[in-house]
């Protein structure tokens, strides 16, 4: 159940149709390949880690069609080693099919420390994005302090604070004035398939 009725109160206009988009601010690029983009239409698609693990092994990957996909990951609980293990397998699939566009990470909430050189959440998150992004050629973006921000700069998944994300809709990642980007989710009544 929700608790925080900002929540509702940003989606339900978008939900009844009154009105056609849900932007976000505060999108971090993490890699060359998204500090070096300025706009990207796609669709947003993903969610879970191990739910995208077990969809790539048994199914592969997204079919190219004329439409690549943006993935957004998240995940709770996962061991840091395991959570690298299933990004390189995804590596492998997903993006080397050429069906993703860019990849967008939320909340890994409850990543446990792989070693006592992280004393916070936001250190281990930091060091697993920045292994993986580094390892890919298309752009990977992470949440960052927009201004719905509570306690946590990581708003999609499973923290204290989730703003609501469709999937299956259009997006456009949009490069802002300060170096951060904005996503733009558009036709919220009109999935895309």
């Amino acid at each position: 159940m929700w608790t925080n009725t900002s929540i509702i109160r940003d989606v339900w206009p978008v939900v009844t149709g009154e009105k056609p988009s849900l932007t976000y601010t505060g999108i971090l690029p993490v890699n060359h390949a998204a500090k070096s983009t300025e706009v990207i239409e796609t669709v947003l698609i993903g969610g879970n880690l191990s739910s995208l693990d077990y969809w790539n092994g048994v199914y592969g990957p997204f079919p190219v069609g004329t439409t690549k996909r943006a993935l957004l990951i998240e995940t709770t609980g996962e061991d840091p080693t395991r959570a690298l293990s299933i990004l390189t397998a995804l590596k492998r699939g997903f993006f080397a099919s050429g069906s993703v566009s860019a990849i967008l990470f939320g909340d890994l909430h409850g990543i446990r420390p792989a070693s006592a050189e992280f004393s916070t959440k936001e250190e281990r998150f930091s060091f697993l994005i920045n292994s993986f992004a580094t390892s890919v050629s298309i752009p990977v973006f992470r949440t960052g302090a927009g201004e719905k921000t509570l306690d946590s700069d990581l708003r999609f998944g499973h923290g204290d604070y989730n703003d609501p994300i469709p999937l299956g809709t259009p997006a456009r990642f949009t490069r802002l004035g300060d170096d951060s980007f904005s996503l733009e989710i558009n036709g919220f009544m009109r999935a895309v398939h």
